[in-house]
């Protein structure tokens, strides 16, 4: 798991084995000598942003990158064609309402829910909030401060 320090701990109960921190410079590195030399096979990256380019020092021969947002902002640096048939890795991303549209909603997925209903799949909420607190909620999410799901109590019982 690449990610800051302060979610590492939050992390550790849903199955991640290590933790490298992002902001390290030299994170790239870090999981080159996790992994012994072979790179990791599947980066999802919801950050993007101009940091995006070091996906690709980490990455494994067929292994793929996949951009599933922007929170660091965009544009991401253009991926670099030349490395990628080079290295032999690959490249993809999606939204999620086009997803969602194309393949149908998970919402109406009963073996998905069924998994997240029987403990499964874990489902990390790390809180619950007022509605009236949402933006405050939203301010937190472009600091980056947010670990999780959070649910939003819109009245009654959550």
């Amino acid at each position: 798991l690449v990610g800051g320090n302060k979610k590492a701990n939050f992390a550790r109960p849903y199955g991640a084995d290590h933790f490298v921190d992002y902001r390290d410079e030299n994170w790239a590195d870090e999981v080159m000598k996790i992994t012994d030399g072979h790179g990791a096979d599947l980066i999802v990256d919801g950050n993007q942003g101009p940091d995006a380019i070091r996906n690709y020092d980490a990455i494994a021969p067929n292994g793929m990158v996949v951009y599933i947002g922007a929170t660091a902002g965009s544009p991401a640096p253009d991926v670099p064609t030349g490395l990628v048939i080079t290295k032999s890795f690959f490249v993809g991303g999606f939204n999620l309402p086009v997803l969602d549209a194309a393949l149908g909603s998970l919402r109406d997925n009963e073996a998905a829910i069924e998994k997240i209903r029987s403990g499964a799949w874990k489902v990390p909420i790390s809180e619950t909030i007022q509605l009236e607190d949402v933006p405050e909620l939203h301010a937190r999410f472009e600091r980056r401060e947010l670990k999780g799901r959070v649910i939003i109590n819109v009245g009654g019982d959550a």
